[in-house]
């Protein structure tokens, strides 16, 4: 990798970690996704600074390109984010049910007095 295309990825990376710093001093991320994402932006920068990571753990799992690679790695991470992302749904909506039952029993009850 030249050393101008790491210098970019550097302070893009540095960047998307100082923007979620904003979002979580707004009070805009809850604190499980803040931990998320902090650790996702402190991997950019970390692979940004050691980019020879990447071609490690390429090279351990026998992929040929580090590019295919990277898109794996990355395709897999996003895979394990949208499940917990889809757990955190799941959750939500039995929350939901549980309060619009609770809110029908008491709207009955207030309707049969």
């Amino acid at each position: 990798m030249g050393l101008r295309l790491q210098f970019f990825m550097i302070a893009i990376s540095v960047l998307v970690f100082l923007a979620i710093v904003h979002f979580i001093r707004k009070s805009r991320l809850t604190t499980q996704m803040a931990v998320i994402w902090i650790l996702w932006a402190l991997g950019l920068v970390i692979i940004s600074i050691f980019p020879q990571i990447i071609y490690s753990l390429v090279k351990l799992l026998g992929i040929t390109t580090t590019m295919n690679g990277l898109f794996i790695i990355m395709i897999f991470i996003v895979y394990c984010l949208v499940f917990f992302l889809y757990l955190k749904v799941s959750i939500l909506e039995t929350k939901l049910n549980a309060l619009v039952q609770e809110q029908a029993i008491r709207s009955k009850e207030d309707t049969e007095r």
